[in-house]
């Protein structure tokens, strides 16, 4: 008897265990909803307040989602990677930082490039691009100028003088984004107004562009703990976690402003947003990070990460300097192979 009481308690507690963990599945569903509702109503208010934002100064809104936007949605990436600089978790810092270049151009431009037609602005594309490009080699450069651990042969360190190269480079990159701005104002001006400038009213779309900002990033923030929990309970090595969904949620605020652009009929604002954000992540995020604390990166970045990051950027260029009134949906769709793919090599390897 007592042996049956013990098998029937024993099963009890399985029973019990089992439905526990079903009630937190479900609550962390129910969570992910929540999470997905608030962050599209923060997304189309940042899109709406960011298009009135450019129409009351008076700039293409291309130049905000440049600017105002992708600076706003970069700050995920900013955090988590300088903190985890600071916890001395250096390859997870460059680690968000490239892998938010590889999702922003793979995953965010592939897939609503490969959906809709995105139009082309020479004027900002031509200038943000080199810097897009000219950042993401210097990157590299500087990934292969860092120095080896004293016998590990699997580890690279990234010196805070490379930080402060790549930080020097964000203050040359906000310059001249200023300047870029207010020409292209002028010009915008003139244009529609035979040379008079006007001025409207910027306090609600200012309004609507914070509140926006908030409702995004707290969004973002909340879906990436509930994720990484679903992950973790669902049984997803904890490697693929970090290398996969760390990356991904601190995109999620590009991504849903992208989406929301499409959606809203403001196409200009997803290439800027993702334009400004890859060369925040790579100015602003890693020089941040190496600044705080030298990051110490494993050889993989030389042989994947960085690999890929300049495949991806390289079909991003090709199809902004082939293309002429639209960019082209097919390189489009190979940047999103290629990002899939990728986080299928990931898993894999």
């Amino acid at each position: 008897m007592p042996d049956l009481l013990l098998q029937s308690g024993e099963a009890f507690n399985s029973w019990y265990e089992s439905l526990s963990n079903g009630y937190a599945i479900f609550f962390l569903f129910v969570c992910l909803g929540g999470c997905f509702v608030v962050l599209t109503k923060g997304a189309g208010l940042l899109v709406d307040g960011a298009a009135g934002l450019a129409s009351g100064l008076g700039v293409p809104k291309i130049i905000i989602g440049i600017t105002v936007v992708s600076l706003g949605t970069t700050l995920p990436e900013v955090s988590a990677s300088v903190m985890a600089s600071a916890d001395g978790l250096g390859g997870v810092a460059a680690g968000n930082a490239v892998g938010s270049i590889i999702c922003n151009a793979g995953l965010v431009f592939g897939l609503c490039c490969a959906l809709v037609r995105l139009p082309v602005s020479r004027f900002t594309l031509n200038r943000n691009a080199w810097f897009q490009i000219g950042g993401a080699s210097l990157l590299v450069l500087l990934f292969l100028l860092s120095g080896s651990l004293p016998g590990d042969q699997k580890e690279r360190l990234f010196y805070r003088g490379f930080g402060i190269v790549l930080l020097v480079g964000l203050l040359g990159y906000t310059i001249m984004s200023v300047r870029w701005a207010r020409q292209s104002a002028v010009d915008n001006s003139r244009d529609a107004n035979n040379g008079q400038h006007t001025t409207r009213n910027i306090a609600k779309p200012v309004l609507l562009t914070v509140i926006g900002f908030v409702l995004v990033l707290a969004a973002a923030k909340g879906l990436l703990v509930v994720v990484t929990e679903l992950a973790l309970k669902l049984g997803v090595p904890n490697d693929v976690v970090a290398v996969t969904l760390l990356a991904l949620g601190t995109s999620i605020p590009e991504l849903a402003t992208g989406v929301m652009s499409v959606i809203k009929g403001h196409k200009e604002l997803l290439v800027g947003n993702v334009i400004g954000a890859n060369i925040l992540n790579i100015f602003f995020v890693i020089g941040a990070s190496a600044t705080v604390s030298p990051l110490v990166v494993p050889y993989r970045f030389f042989w994947l990460h960085l690999p890929v990051m300049l495949v991806i950027l390289g079909l991003f260029h090709l199809n902004i300097w082939t293309s002429r009134d639209y960019l082209r949906r097919w390189l489009g769709l190979a940047m999103l192979i290629v990002y899939l793919g990728y986080i299928v090599g990931v898993y894999l390897l």
